[in-house]
């Protein structure tokens, strides 16, 4: 069992699904809109043989009205909306699904302010040009919200740091690139796994 709750995003194969639902990870997000869009029908397919972790439909550019629509037929226990514009859309439409926000981690105090309105089961926030600290966190220490920053571009040892210090309360990760065609690698992603497990041992 991995320290902290940890959620897998763009996950876009089989295998990606497979590797991480053997690190017995909270949730696996699949795009279904956006450059890595995969059709629902192999969503469908990768929860048939996946066991373990909750399902999430990722979206950043569909309206959260179609999103509706689609619900009853996608293999999801929730969602995840990427992007600020979602939380006006959220204002006008009643959302009872579990979902969370995924937001750059630089967002402006005042969308920071709305957030609790809607009651997300979490915030994802991701920044690959920013390194994580005290001072970056500073903003989103008023939300109720649980935070979960994605590792991507950040250290390790720093994100362990801000987990201890209950300014973060889990991690984000992505799937694997193709280095080249039918091969994938996961050495980044087995260097966090592998850290996480480090101090699950130390404890």
């Amino acid at each position: 069992m991995l320290p902290i709750p940890v959620i897998a995003l763009e996950i876009n194969h089989l295998t990606d699904a497979r590797y991480f639902a053997a690190w017995l990870i909270d949730w696996m997000s699949f795009p279904l809109d956006g450059a890595n869009a995969i059709r629902p029908q192999v969503a469908l397919q990768m929860a048939e043989w996946v066991e373990g972790p909750k399902l999430a439909a990722r979206y950043e550019m569909t309206p959260i009205e179609d999103i509706l629509q689609q619900w009853e037929t996608l293999p999801a226990q929730g969602l995840i909306l990427s992007g600020e514009h979602y939380l006006s859309q959220l204002a006008l439409h009643q959302v009872e699904l579990p979902f969370f926000l995924e937001l750059p981690l630089k967002t402006s105090p005042d969308i920071i302010r709305q957030i609790d309105h809607f009651n997300p089961l979490g915030i994802i926030l991701f920044a690959p040009d920013t390194p994580v600290s005290a001072a970056t966190l500073s903003p989103w220490q008023n939300t109720d919200c649980p935070i979960y920053v994605h590792t991507e571009n950040q250290s390790c040892e720093t994100l362990w740091e801000q987990t201890q210090q209950k300014r973060l309360q889990g991690w984000a990760v992505s799937g694997a690139g193709e280095e080249k065609v039918g091969y994938k690698s996961f050495e980044q992603q087995d260097e966090v796994y592998e850290f996480l497990l480090e101090q699950e041992e130390g404890e």
